[in-house]
């Protein structure tokens, strides 16, 4: 019987979909919170006024970044908002 792997890597645009399906599957059916994709449409930004995402970010480790201390190539998909950025070295 073979088992399950999983791999941690860096953020890559083909995994989007992929990134936005646990997102919603974590808010949706394990914390029942019923926010469907159409009404959180910067789902992978963290605006600068989101302050709860900063703290929990923050408290899981994640270390605040300029957009300049992204890894390359990131495509950033929000240059014209003021986001926070966050980065979590394993």
């Amino acid at each position: 019987m073979r088992g399950i792997h999983y791999a941690i890597c860096p953020y890559q645009p083909q995994y989007q979909q992929q990134t936005i399906d646990l997102i919603l599957h974590i808010q949706n059916d394990e914390a029942k919170i019923a926010l469907p994709l159409e009404e959180q449409p910067d789902l992978l930004d963290t605006p600068a006024v989101a302050v709860a995402s900063h703290r929990f970010y923050e408290r899981a480790g994640f270390v605040r970044i300029t957009k300049e201390q992204l890894p390359f190539p990131f495509p950033y998909q929000y240059p014209e908002r003021d986001s926070w950025l966050y980065l979590l070295v394993l």
